[in-house]
């Protein structure tokens, strides 16, 4: 590890045990210190273990051996040969069998989630729950098979939605209760910057969600755009897009016509409406949209 510029030997065999107790060590100098010195602080705590080689700590590796992946992966996703093919040979799944893949991919997010827990206990048992705001979020979903694809780069709801949780019980009165409205990871700083009371610059792109956090009735973003750069050797072709609550409009830079996915009555999008004629009736709507957001 490098700490402060400084390469330490390592504390723990598991990186995400180690990073953890970095972030809590922080939190408890911060937390303990006397109160004429005691300052606000924030922890930016990014796990690593869900990507290959999709290893995890003794007590947690191999626990996922023995389970039935048949009503989980896709049926045609074959547990020899899938991954391996179809341009999905650069996704990380070069080797070994793609079903004990993802059973090791399961058992890496088991083992951050047994951390995060530990994290949040000291947060309770420290006296800071009630005046800490946490937020937890993936940077990316994850395809095992849907759409014949495996990876996080398509514009699909399963790559494209991120995992977001905040645990503010002292600011959301409706605790436990899910918010439908848009929100993106650049919304994220505005959002810390509103409750801690700095103004937000005028040039950050996001848009504070303190809002929705307080009332889950608050309107939200109408639309956002999503942007994908292709690059050596993934073979994903490049794209821009519009992203409303109900609708998906996708331009690609080559190889594939555009797509348009009504949401709301296809989650799923399994239907393609772009040469349809409901497509066709809400595309001028999108693709202005689009144009404002690139611009």
């Amino acid at each position: 590890m490098i700490v402060n510029g400084k390469e330490v030997p390592s504390r723990k065999p598991y990186i995400t045990e180690e990073i953890n107790n970095y972030a809590i060590e922080f939190i408890e100098k911060h937390a303990n210190a006397p109160e004429d010195e005691r300052k606000p602080f924030c922890v930016y705590l990014s796990h690593r273990p869900g990507h290959p080689p999709y290893q995890s700590p003794k007590g947690i590796s191999g626990m996922y051996a023995k389970e039935d992946l048949s009503r989980v992966l896709p049926q045609h996703a074959d547990s020899m040969w899938y991954g391996k093919t179809r341009g999905n040979v650069f996704q990380g799944v070069m080797m070994g069998s793609y079903h004990n893949q993802y059973r090791g991919y399961c058992e890496t997010l088991t083992a951050m989630d047994r951390d995060i827990v530990t994290l949040l206990d000291k947060i309770d048992q420290m006296g800071l729950r009630d005046n800490t705001l946490v937020v937890y979020m993936g940077d990316n979903g994850m395809q095992w098979g849907t759409h014949d694809r495996h990876g996080i780069r398509e514009p699909y709801e399963e790559s494209a939605r991120l995992p977001m949780i905040v645990r503010a019980p002292w600011l959301i009165k409706d605790t436990g209760a899910q918010r439908r409205q848009l929100t993106l990871n650049i919304d994220i700083a505005p959002t810390l910057m509103e409750v801690a009371g700095v103004p937000v610059p005028k040039e950050m792109d996001g848009q504070s969600f303190l809002p929705l956090l307080k009332d889950g009735a608050n309107t939200g973003r109408k639309s956002f755009l999503m942007e994908f750069w292709r690059y050596y050797p993934e073979n994903t072709p490049g794209y821009v897009g519009v992203r409303t609550d109900r609708y998906k409009y996708i331009e690609f830079e080559r190889g594939r016509a555009p797509w348009l996915f009504d949401l709301q009555n296809d989650p799923k999008e399994m239907r393609n409406l772009y040469n349809t004629a409901a497509g066709q009736e809400i595309l001028p709507q999108l693709t202005k949209m689009l144009s404002e957001l690139r611009r």
